[in-house]
């Protein structure tokens, strides 16, 4: 049984703010957004200034302005956890919408490695091993997010996922497989 509750919703944003602060510094800027999108590629095998790191850096970039706009301040402003926590549980879906798709379109560029429009169940366990998930719950998360079962995710299913990281109020959300969690 799914429980609905704010606080799942409130943990998964504050988990994704804590995946970006990877200073520990608990303020999240641009030079953050950088770095975290340079050591993920690197992490992958990509060159961070390759044409698919550039589109996940413009769509991490993209996620972080759009926070700050919501909190109305200018786009380069460095965002604690608690307002991009009440920027993110204040956005509507269409302004969520608006916020993930660019930086779930980037990351899938970045993970669909042969650039066949799809991520495999191998390229999302590569991806999920970089950020040291072990391949055991990769590919049980990567099953999990496959809902139609043809062992591949689609950038709209894979956005479908992405909104859902932030929207979703449920304790056992299908999005939190995107980190890796089953």
């Amino acid at each position: 049984m799914t429980t609905a509750t704010p606080d799942s919703r409130k943990r998964r944003i504050s988990m994704a703010f804590n995946a970006m602060d990877g200073s520990g510094k608990g303020r999240l800027g641009p030079q953050d957004v950088d770095r975290v999108v340079d050591e993920l590629a690197s992490s992958l095998g990509v060159d961070p200034r390759s044409a698919d790191a550039e589109a996940f850096r413009r769509g991490a970039r993209h996620l972080h302005a759009s926070l700050n706009k919501k909190l109305g301040r200018p786009e380069s402003t460095e965002i604690t956890e608690k307002d991009y926590v009440q920027a993110a549980e204040s956005m509507s879906t269409a302004e969520i919408r608006a916020m993930v798709d660019p930086y779930v379109d980037g990351l899938f560029e970045l993970i669909d490695t042969d650039d066949d429009g799809s991520i495999t169940a191998d390229e999302f366990a590569h991806h999920q091993t970089a950020l040291g998930i072990d391949q055991d719950r990769a590919t049980e998360a990567f099953s999990s997010l496959d809902s139609n079962g043809d062992g591949k995710l689609g950038k709209e299913e894979f956005r479908k996922y992405g909104r859902q990281f932030y929207q979703d109020t449920a304790s056992d959300s299908a999005a939190d497989n995107l980190t890796g969690r089953v």
